[in-house]
């Protein structure tokens, strides 16, 4: 603990972010909840997330523009496309 308040706290820079969507955002999952919110307040292409029950299983493959994704569905993509 005291390794994060001399060292990582002071390098953290936060930034406010307020965001506003033009449809309702239903995701049952309370911890997961904030996992979405700061990929969408980024401006995130990607989360990926091992959790595919409570991601993908509830809002699908794509949110408000970002990808959700399990890490071996990521690995499948950039393989079918040769990346890997």
């Amino acid at each position: 603990m005291a390794y994060w308040r001399s060292s990582l706290l002071l390098n953290i820079n936060w930034i406010p972010i307020e965001l506003a969507f033009n449809q309702v955002l239903v995701f049952p999952n309370a911890t997961a909840r904030p996992i979405l919110l700061s990929a969408l307040g980024a401006q995130a292409e990607m989360l990926f997330t091992p959790n595919e029950h409570d991601f993908q299983g509830v809002i699908g493959s794509r949110v408000y523009g970002v990808r959700v994704r399990s890490p071996g569905q990521f690995r499948m993509e950039q393989r079918a496309v040769g990346r890997i």
